[in-house]
């Protein structure tokens, strides 16, 4: 008999285990004399707290490809790598604009429509080839151009949901150009204001709202801007049941193009923690607008488009799957939303890979496949501790 001491951690299926080193004296006979099955049977001794185990050589079988290993894959889909080259070139040029256009409402010059409409075609054009290249840009950490990279992210996703819902392209056209502007009105505002993460003082409050108000002012200089598009930006911040700001307008006073804004603009700024929001996962960003829209703030016809556009896992969310792996959604599976491409950073005693491990859970046969368990907070405490469960600008 062949028996040698190992970490548990180096197990794998197929291995015969004698016993298990442990303080506990209470395991149970189910934790000597066994074959290890699965990926999920080393994570429950892990789980267990056994960190290392005696196996016998002669007893353990040759290891077989395991069923979820039939899943692993070297990166996203080849259309998706390739989509994400355009489209870091239309946030490029979109943040380019965006910043003109801020430079421009600084000096008091009008901007011009034709300044826009290049952008928000390029925009539409990359949603409609492979939406999941724009929604992984704006997902990612960001470091710094705060407002340009959230103009940037709720014209994209903005354009997505108007789609989902059927809006003509002329009418999606007038929404991507309110999402280049519509925050034009902070040029005015204290600069601290845009980063804070916590909740606006009252006397924040009254300075915050009035920056639809500047926008407003600011595009109405322009000549030919249409006046459906000052009037989305006007109305940006406004809810359902007239709790919103500045003009407190309800139900039907409300454009509905600017209804799709103010609720894509509320994830974003969650989801990044700006405006004076908390930063929350997009899972959790998600349940609060739901709560929004059974509360009458916003329509519930906007949150089932969303939801469909960003996934059961949306795009860079940090996933605990079935074996105790941690990692990151890099790619949605439209066919099969719960079994998204996920590259898993931690293994299942929360070590870090040196090479992160590709699966596409959709890929997988077998009842040993990986499956995702849940959605985590990366911020949690001990969930991510070496900062590596998100997404930064320029990966890709």
């Amino acid at each position: 008999m062949s028996v040698r001491k190992i970490h548990t951690t180096d197990l794998k299926p197929g291995m015969f285990v004698v016993k298990v080193s442990s303080e506990s004296l209470s395991l149970p006979q189910s934790f000597q004399n066994f074959h290890i099955k699965s990926k999920s049977d080393i994570a429950r001794l892990i789980k267990a707290q056994i960190k290392t185990v005696y196996v016998d050589d002669s007893k353990s079988k040759e290891e077989k490809p395991v069923a979820s290993a039939a899943g692993i894959v070297s990166g996203p889909s080849k259309e998706l790598k390739q989509e994400l080259q355009v489209a870091q070139k239309v946030q490029e040029k979109a943040k380019e604009t965006i910043n003109k256009v801020m430079d421009m409402a600084l000096q008091d010059q009008p901007v011009e429509a034709k300044m826009l409409t290049p952008v928000v075609n390029q925009t539409f054009e990359s949603l409609t080839r492979n939406d999941q290249a724009l929604l992984t840009l704006m997902h990612m950490k960001r470091h710094g151009q705060v407002l340009l990279s959230h103009a940037f992210s709720v014209l994209s996703l903005a354009t997505a949901v108007a789609n989902r819902l059927k809006y003509s392209y002329e009418e999606i056209e007038l929404l991507g150009m309110a999402a280049m502007m519509y925050d034009v009105g902070w040029v005015r505002m204290p600069a601290n204001l845009v980063s804070k993460d916590k909740p606006y003082t009252e006397k924040e409050l009254k300075l915050v709202h009035q920056h639809p108000i500047f926008s407003e002012t600011i595009t109405k200089k322009s000549e030919d801007l249409p006046e459906e598009v000052i009037r989305i930006i006007k109305e940006h911040h406004e809810f359902l049941d007239g709790t919103g700001y500045p003009h407190k307008l309800k139900g039907d006073q409300i454009s509905e193009l600017a209804h799709i804004l103010c609720v894509v603009d509320y994830y974003d700024a969650m989801v990044h923690g700006f405006m004076g929001y908390q930063g929350r996962t997009p899972n959790a960003a998600l349940k609060v607008l739901y709560k929004a829209s059974q509360e009458g703030k916003i329509d519930n016809k906007i949150i089932v488009p969303l939801v469909h556009v960003l996934g059961v896992y949306p795009l860079t969310s940090a996933v605990q799957l079935n074996t105790g792996e941690r990692g990151i959604v890099i790619e949605m599976n439209r066919k099969s939303p719960v079994n998204p491409t996920v590259k898993i950073c931690y293994d299942p005693s929360i070590k870090p890979l040196i090479k992160p491990i590709i699966v596409n859970l959709a890929a997988q046969e077998g009842d040993d496949s990986r499956k995702i368990e849940g959605i985590i907070d990366p911020n949690a405490e001990g969930i991510d501790p070496f900062k590596i469960l998100k997404m930064d600008e320029g990966e890709g």
